[in-house]
């Protein structure tokens, strides 16, 4: 009797330990677990598209979406130029930035690889924004790896950061050059975060202004509207995931001179910012690091806050979980909110990520990355033409981010010689 006591508890205690061990490999993602969830994807996104890609990387299309990679409603009111537009570049691995004439005719792609980047990079590495430069070359940030890079029309990179996370949004400051983008030691959401302005030439920190430092702990206003109790216990140094993400930037963008007269509370080179966490869209002076004015909402979990030289601003409202997404725009002397295309029956949904931009023409272009596709359309919200991440007949691959070129914009169009 004791001795089958005895196998029985280490029979129970062997029960015990494995389920632990499944426990323990489950929570850090290592075999067997790991295999066994990988071939779990594999499969299904087999089933789904045909093709073995990453989880998360392809969407079913809605069927408001043309099944066609590229597709044009008003041939006749296209904006002049070129689109580049960066993807997942699936079924093959890593990520592409194409750069579409008005015909749909893909004139060049750059393969953006962040191994190139940075010893133990992979192409597989999330790249978050691209912006070109007239000589052919891009510019290109990852949101989760170390590193920001300019490459060449092959590719290659001209120069290299590599010292912090170069996150979300890059925009040009027109007045006084460079790129403006939003840097971490770690992401994703750390309390880390500085709005830095980068030589495009050189790679070279032109200013940089450290959200809680220069503009949070000075102002108890501030730290107000960021919703920030007293006595809070920053982290600097969190890694990834190790704290809430509790401010997400994931904006920021100058006032040209040329627009500032439309906009009389604020002056040339304030900075608009957008925090997705906690729904608010600031202006911060540059200078001082003091908030100007900020709004939290209507807008939700949005995305790209842009200035416009009428006195407007407009922003990307994800809307998450709402199933549809808007371009929300406010007059900043009345602070009337309106739903920019509310009535025209145009519709699109992106529950993260997202661009919003008015063309010279007066059109508006809209990436919605989570559908795979980019809609150029009439400030009346007529569709003028489509382009989608196509990966299979009901599937397609994300978007991350699209900007219009103007048509003069490039001194000769990007070739690659290798």
């Amino acid at each position: 009797m004791s001795r089958f006591v005895s196998l029985l508890s280490a029979l129970f205690l062997v029960g015990v330990l494995a389920f632990l061990g499944g426990m323990w490999t489950t929570h850090k993602d290592w075999a067997p677990w790991k295999m066994l969830n990988d071939t779990k994807q594999a499969v299904k996104s087999w089933r789904a598209t045909g093709y073995v890609v990453p989880d998360g990387t392809y969407l079913r299309r809605p069927p408001r979406m043309p099944d066609d990679r590229y597709v044009v409603h008003q041939a006749d009111k296209i904006a002049p130029g070129y689109l580049l537009i960066n993807r997942i570049a699936s079924p093959e691995p890593g990520y592409v930035t194409d750069l579409i004439d008005e015909n749909g005719a893909v004139l060049h792609s750059w393969k953006i690889d962040h191994s190139k980047v940075i010893d133990g990079g992979t192409e597989m590495e999330f790249v978050h924004a691209v912006r070109p430069l007239p000589d052919g070359s891009i510019l290109a940030n990852f949101d989760d790896g170390f590193g920001m890079a300019r490459f060449d029309a092959c590719g290659e990179p001209i120069w290299r950061r590599t010292d912090v996370v170069y996150h979300h949004s890059l925009t040009e400051d027109p007045d006084l050059g460079g790129f403006w983008t939003w840097t971490s030691k770690y992401w994703d959401g750390g309390h880390d975060q500085q709005m830095v302005r980068v030589d495009a030439d050189t790679g070279e920190t032109l200013e940089s202004i450290d959200l809680v430092q220069d503009v949070l702990l000075p102002d108890p206003d501030a730290l107000m509207a960021f919703r920030i109790p007293e006595h809070f216990r920053w982290n600097m140094d969190a890694k990834t995931d190790e704290i809430p993400d509790i401010i997400h930037p994931n904006d920021v963008e100058v006032l040209p001179a040329a627009w500032a007269d439309a906009f009389p509370q604020f002056e040339a080179g304030d900075l608009i910012m957008s925090h997705r966490a906690i729904d608010l869209v600031g202006v911060v002076d540059r200078q001082t690091g003091k908030l100007k004015w900020h709004k939290a909402g209507p807008w939700e979990h949005q995305h790209d806050a842009d200035f416009h030289p009428d006195g407007t601003i407009t922003v990307y409202s994800n809307n998450t979980h709402r199933m549809r997404s808007t371009i929300l725009e406010m007059d900043m002397t009345t602070g009337v909110v309106r739903d920019k295309f509310a009535g025209s029956g145009f519709e699109f949904d992106s529950y993260i990520m997202g661009q919003q931009e008015r063309l010279p023409n007066g059109n508006w272009l809209v990436s919605a990355p989570m559908e795979g596709r980019v809609i150029e359309l009439t400030a009346e919200g007529e569709l003028v033409r489509e382009i989608s991440n196509v990966l299979s007949g009901d599937y397609n691959s994300i978007i991350t981010t699209a900007v219009h070129v103007g048509p003069d914009f490039f001194d000769s169009l990007p070739s690659c010689t290798n």
